[in-house]
C-alpha cells in the first residue's frame, strides 16, 4: 500500500510536513501564505488569543495560541482524506475509527452526541491521541488534532522538529 506522506496524521506530532511547535514562519515557508487569517480572543479582555491560518479552500485550519508563543498547536481538517496509523480514514465510520484505535492499543474514545433535528453530528474524543473525530451521519467529516501532554496534564510534549516520524509510521 502506497501512503501519501502529505496526508499522514501522526498523533502528538503533526500532519504531513507540519509539526506541532512550528512557528508561523516555519508553516509559511512550507505552505505559503494562507487563504485567510483570523484571530479570536477566547475570553474577551483576557489577552488569550488564537490565530488561525486557513488553507485548501477552508478545508485545513492551523491554530496558533498566544499562550504557546503562537506555535502550531492544533490542526483541523474538514472532509479529511488522510491516513492515521497506516489506515486511510476518508469517510470512515465511527466503528472503523474505534476499531483502528483499539488495534493500535489506544483507549476507547469517549462518545458525545451533538446532533440537531434531522442531522446526526457525533464526536469521538480520543484523549490518548489528542484527536477529536467528528461524524455527520456516521461518516468522518472533521478531524481536530492537537499536541499531547505529559502525565501532569499541563506540560506540552513538543515533537522533535527534525525527526522523520512519517518514515517511522510507514515502515514501523
Amino acid at each position: 500500500m502506497k501512503i501519501d506522506q502529505a496526508q499522514v496524521l501522526i498523533p502528538g506530532v503533526g500532519w504531513g510536513p507540519l509539526r506541532y511547535g512550528f512557528s508561523q514562519n516555519q508553516v509559511l515557508s512550507i505552505l505559503g501564505l494562507p487563504e485567510d487569517i483570523s484571530e479570536v480572543e477566547y475570553i474577551p479582555k483576557t489577552g488569550d488569543w488564537n490565530r488561525c491560518f486557513q488553507y485548501l479552500e477552508g478545508r485545513l485550519e492551523l491554530h496558533f495560541d498566544q499562550e504557546d508563543d503562537f506555535r502550531l498547536g492544533g490542526i483541523t481538517l474538514y472532509d479529511p482524506d488522510l491516513y492515521l496509523l497506516k489506515q486511510r480514514l476518508h469517510q470512515a465510520s465511527k466503528q472503523e475509527v474505534r476499531d483502528l484505535l483499539k488495534r493500535q492499543g489506544y483507549a476507547a474514545p469517549d462518545w458525545e452526541d451533538q446532533s440537531a433535528v434531522g442531522q446526526t453530528h457525533e464526536l469521538l474524543d480520543s484523549q490518548d491521541t489528542g484527536i477529536f473525530f467528528w461524524f455527520d451521519n456516521d461518516q468522518l467529516s472533521e478531524v481536530q488534532a492537537n499536541y499531547l501532554f505529559e502525565g501532569d496534564g499541563d506540560t506540552i510534549i513538543w515533537p522533535h522538529p527534525s525527526r522523520n516520524y512519517i518514515k517511522d509510521v510507514i515502515q514501523g
